[in-house]
C-alpha cells in the first residue's frame, strides 16, 4: 500500500502539484495515519456518534493541504 501510493505522489511532484521538499513516502505515511485515524475513530472509539462523513473528509484533506496551524498573517 506504501510504495504505490508513494509512485504515485511522486508523479504528483514531477507535475508541480505536491512539495517536492517532503520525501513521497512521508507524505504516504501522513495519508495512511490520517485515513486510519478517522476509520478507528469512526468504526471503533466513538461508532454511535452523529458523523457527518463528508464533512470529515473535506476536514482530513484540508489538515492534509494546510496542516493546523494558523498563517502568520492570519493571527
Amino acid at each position: 500500500m506504501l510504495q504505490p501510493l508513494a509512485g504515485t505522489l511522486k508523479r504528483y511532484q514531477k507535475r508541480g502539484q505536491l512539495r517536492i521538499d517532503l520525501a513521497p513516502e512521508t507524505v504516504a505515511r501522513a495519508i495512511i495515519s490520517l485515513n486510519l485515524g478517522y476509520i478507528i475513530a469512526r468504526a471503533l472509539l466513538a461508532p454511535e456518534a452523529d458523523w457527518d462523513d463528508d464533512a470529515e473528509i473535506a476536514d482530513t484533506v484540508e489538515l492534509l493541504l494546510h496542516g493546523a496551524g494558523v498563517a502568520e498573517s492570519a493571527k
